[in-house]
C-alpha cells in the first residue's frame, strides 16, 4: 500500500506505511508526524505573535489619535493666549503713551504758580 503526499516537500514522495523517504533522508512515521505537530506549533506560535503585534499597532494607532486631538487643542489654546497676549502688550502700550502725556501736562501745569 502506498501514499502520496503533497506539501511537506517540493516534491511529491511516494512511500509505504513503514517508512518516508525523502531524498537521502529517511523518516519514520511517527517523525513525520512529529515534525506536522512542530510546525503546527510554529504556526500558532506566530499567529500569536501576529495577534499580539496587531493588538499593539491598534493601540498605538489609537494613542497617536489622542495625542494628535490633544496637540490640536492645545495648538488652539496657544493661539488665543498669544491674541491675548498680543492685545495685552498694546492696551500697556497705549496706557504707557497715556501716563507720558499726562506727566507732561503736569510738568507744564505746576511751573506756572
Amino acid at each position: 500500500m502506498s501514499f502520496l503526499i503533497f506539501g511537506l516537500t517540493s516534491h511529491v514522495t511516494m512511500f509505504s506505511p513503514a517508512c518516508i523517504t525523502n531524498r537521502n533522508t529517511v523518516f519514520t512515521p511517527g517523525s513525520v508526524h512529529f515534525r506536522l505537530e512542530e510546525e503546527e506549533q510554529q504556526r500558532q506560535k506566530l499567529q500569536l505573535e501576529k495577534v499580539s503585534t496587531e493588538s499593539k499597532l491598534k493601540k498605538n494607532e489609537e494613542d497617536l489619535a489622542i495625542q494628535t486631538d490633544n496637540n490640536a487643542k492645545l495648538s488652539k489654546d496657544k493661539k488665543i493666549l498669544e491674541e491675548k497676549l498680543a492685545e495685552m502688550t498694546s492696551n500697556l502700550a497705549e496706557e504707557e503713551e497715556k501716563s507720558k502725556g499726562l506727566s507732561k501736562l503736569k510738568v507744564i501745569i505746576l511751573p506756572s504758580p
